[in-house]
């Protein structure tokens, strides 16, 4: 009798299958539903095999950054960048919200209401779990970063913060990225919105920003030189027939993250980047980057120095968060690749800055 189950299982599990095949190709829902599904089953694999975890380890092999200082940082060349952190995510309302103990209580109460949300949308290309976009909340702190930087009054207290809010704004020459999920997407496109507009500005899309960590959020539901889905944006920017095709260009956006590859190679791709992209060697000396929390936590921990102590390297950017500073690079005696170094004293809180 067990022999006669297990000739079947094939067939158990090969016709609903062959069924869904079939129907996807003349119903999108079905379509969307089972792209949705391979899409999840990668992340699950991401989840269990993926090497995501062992950036702690892939950092104890980087060089020290810090022997670039005795070349001279006026003999390296250099670029000003600012981190935005994106805001608040679905997945951070559900698990991230709030304090201890309270938080363990609530979490039971959000997650059943997120998988109620999740299995409405079973039938098209959102969700609520994989490329987690921005939750009410992150959505208005966005919008609070947008009324921020529309106002020109606020032009910083030091010379800094008067530097970066600049690089912001777009008026000294810069370049705008973005990670590939929709919630920095959705971050910068709300947030510098008012310049995106007024001057044209095309978003580069990046692969190489998106997340470091092994969560299913953290995969992005974008194809290779594509959007991932963002049915809501426009209508947020108040320009319900925008196509965002013209406001984000998608030819560095490579698609899902690697199984197995190291997330330092990722750091390490946008630091080449932002020297040698295109886009920067148009005439812009500064790089806008909307990304997420560990992947900034992680880049100043791989370029500050060993033996510097900051808050960068303890703290996350707060969400909506604005942080800026000076990446260097150069080459060490007897080296053929670059190495890159973050000016610990450069690194200057432009919006909200690190958590507490």
């Amino acid at each position: 009798a067990m022999s006669q189950v297990m000739n079947n299982v094939p067939i158990l599990l090969g016709v609903p299958v062959a069924v869904l095949g079939v129907l996807s190709t003349v119903s999108p829902p079905v379509a969307d539903f089972v792209a949705k599904m391979f899409k999840m089953t990668r992340a699950v694999t991401h989840m269990v095999l993926s090497s995501e975890g062992k950036v702690k380890s892939d950092l104890k092999k980087m060089k020290d950054p810090a022997l670039l200082v005795p070349l001279g940082l006026d003999k390296l060349e250099k670029r000003e960048i600012v981190f935005m952190r994106h805001g608040e995510s679905a997945w951070n309302e559900v698990f991230n919200k709030g304090k201890m103990p309270a938080k363990l209580f609530a979490i039971p109460f959000r997650l059943a209401r997120a998988l109620f949300r999740e299995l409405m949308c079973a039938l098209s290309s959102n969700s609520l779990f994989l490329d987690s976009p921005l939750s009410p909340e992150g959505l208005a702190q966005a919008k609070e970063l947008a009324v921020y930087l529309a106002n020109t009054s606020k032009t910083g207290d030091t010379p800094a913060e008067q530097k970066y809010l600049r690089i912001l704004r777009s008026q000294d020459p810069s370049v705008y990225a973005t990670s590939n999920l929709r919630r920095a997407i959705e971050t910068i496109g709300i947030g510098l919105w008012g310049t995106i507009q007024q001057k044209k500005v095309q978003v580069a899309v990046l692969s190489d920003l998106q997340e470091i960590s092994p969560n299913v959020d953290t995969m992005t539901l974008s194809e290779p030189s594509k959007l991932p889905p963002l049915p809501d944006l426009p209508a947020q920017l108040s320009s319900p027939s925008l196509e965002l095709t013209t406001c984000f260009q998608t030819k560095d956006n490579l698609g899902q993250k690697a199984l197995f590859e190291s997330a330092t190679q990722r750091l390490l791709r946008f630091a080449a980047w932002s020297f040698d992209s295109e886009e920067v060697k148009g005439g812009s000396t500064a790089v806008v980057a909307a990304g997420h929390s560990l992947w900034f936590q992680t880049f100043f921990k791989a370029f500050l120095g060993r033996e510097t102590e900051h808050v960068a390297k303890k703290k996350k950017i707060v969400n909506a968060g604005c942080v800026g500073f000076t990446l260097y690079r150069g080459k060490l005696p007897g080296d053929a690749e670059y190495t890159y170094y973050v000016d610990h004293a450069s690194i200057t809180p432009v919006y909200l800055g690190f958590a507490k």
